[in-house]
């Protein structure tokens, strides 16, 4: 009996070890990975990718007047659409990407050993995709602006440098009249400019 119910603890302490674990990992209202958890894989995929000379893509988005959406419907209302788009973007990824939210309505997805045309074709997959199903399932819809950059990492590149670079980008495409994509670029000295694609 000792021994069994040591067994049962045991167990127990397994499962809440990695219920800690999940907390610690993942975002609650979403599932997705936390930001902490996002910069510490993104920086051993930019590792491997240096040795490899393979590309990395990184997607950053938000939603568009989303605090149009928590001032006119609630926060329960936003809590439900942060929930639903990360479903979507779910049904877009692959096993090997890794999707966080950052905070807020603001996402990422890294895409590693994906070049800029796939990259480019995932991000217009994805806003087409979250544009055409919010109109359709009710009068509450949406839409989101994207920005992406794609590398060949050194040893020398910086996640952080890439997220200013990406960030811009997306800053870029609102700037542009949102629900779009605008690609990041970055240069030997850090990110240069912006180029946009809107949405026909």
């Amino acid at each position: 009996m000792l021994i069994g119910n040591t067994g049962f603890i045991l167990i127990l302490k397994e499962q809440a070890d990695q219920e800690l674990i999940r907390l610690a990992s993942y975002d609650d209202l979403t599932g997705a990975l936390n930001r902490r958890v996002f910069f510490k894989e993104a920086k051993k995929c930019l590792l491997d990718g240096s040795k490899n000379k393979k590309p990395i893509s990184i997607l950053l988005f938000d939603i568009d007047y989303f605090k149009r959406i928590n001032d006119k419907y609630g926060h329960d209302v936003g809590d439900q659409v942060l929930r639903e788009l990360s479903r979507q973007i779910r049904e877009y990824i692959s096993e090997g990407h890794y999707f966080s939210r950052f905070g807020g309505d603001e996402f990422a997805i890294l895409l590693p050993e994906t070049n800029e045309e796939e990259a480019m074709k995932l991000a217009w997959e994805i806003c087409n995709g979250i544009e055409k199903q919010s109109l359709t399932e009710g009068e509450l819809s949406y839409t989101i602006s994207m920005g992406t950059l794609t590398i060949i990492p050194t040893i020398e590149t910086e996640l952080e440098t890439m997220y200013v670079a990406c960030d811009k980008a997306l800053y870029e495409a609102k700037r542009n009249g949102r629900n779009g994509v605008s690609r990041g670029f970055l240069s030997i000295e850090g990110f240069e400019d912006t180029r946009l694609s809107q949405i026909n």
